[in-house]
């Protein structure tokens, strides 16, 4: 088993499964609540990051990631990305920056 990154001495860790349906829905959520947050200006543009895990994980099921972002949009903007190893943020207000494995990030940009 390898691990990609460091488990200090006395930490707990759970390992988890990946469910391709769940991780497909999770990303319909996340793009509509992306929308939402622009206040009813249509998004311009699409970034996505997305770590490079989740493709070995979905496999052709990939493009399904970009079709819910595509369809949160009501379609017809560019959508751009990569592949990442992984993303560095905050998991809330305050707290440190931290990998995240196996996300996907969506960033809409609107002019308003």
């Amino acid at each position: 088993m390898t691990f990609a990154g460091s488990v200090p001495e006395g930490s707990w860790a759970r390992l988890v499964m990946a469910n391709e349906d769940h991780m497909l829905e999770d990303v319909r959520k996340t793009a509509d609540r992306t929308v939402a947050m622009l206040g009813g200006v249509p998004p311009q543009l699409a970034l996505l990051v997305s770590c490079v895990g989740r493709r070995h994980v979905l496999g052709q099921r990939t493009e399904d990631e970009i079709d819910a972002v595509a369809e949160a949009c009501s379609g017809g903007v560019p959508i751009t990305g990569f592949y990442s190893y992984g993303e560095l943020c905050t998991s809330g207000p305050g707290l440190p920056a931290e990998l995240h494995n196996e996300t996907m990030t969506i960033s809409m940009f609107a002019e308003v």
